[in-house]
Order: structure tokens, then C-alpha cells, then sequence
């Protein structure tokens, strides 16, 4: 029964253990993973964000204890 060929096909195997590690194999994904940084980088560097507000006199930023008066 071993012999025969299985009802469901098998899926494909990936790389080794070898293949995995391999020198060749972190260069190339590190050179693929700059090239879609470097599309992306334009489009995150033109994003215009406003600069941050000053706060009013009086009335603290968050997270900021409430302004003590002057005694």
C-alpha cells in the first residue's frame, strides 16, 4: 500500500536547510526588500504634516498636569 501514489498530491517542498542560510540567498532578499523600500520612500517622504500647535496659555498639552496658577 506504501507503493502507490497518494489520493491527494503532495505539496511542494520548499528550500533546505541550506538553501535557507545561504549567503546568496540573504543578499538577494535583502537587495528585494531595499528595492520596495526605495518605491515606498518617495511616497512617505511627501506626506505633509502640519507642524504641532502650540498650546494656548493656560491650557496644558495632554498628558500634561493642569497648569498651576501664580501665587
Amino acid at each position: 500500500m506504501r507503493d502507490e501514489e497518494p489520493s491527494e498530491p503532495m505539496l511542494p517542498r520548499g528550500p533546505t536547510r541550506d538553501e535557507q542560510v545561504s549567503r546568496d540567498r540573504a543578499e538577494a532578499i535583502a537587495r528585494r526588500l531595499a528595492a520596495q523600500e526605495a518605491e515606498h520612500a518617495p511616497e512617505a517622504a511627501s506626506i505633509p504634516y502640519p507642524p504641532p500647535a502650540a498650546p494656548a496659555d493656560g491650557v496644558p498639552s495632554r498628558g500634561a498636569p493642569p497648569a498651576v496658577p501664580p501665587s
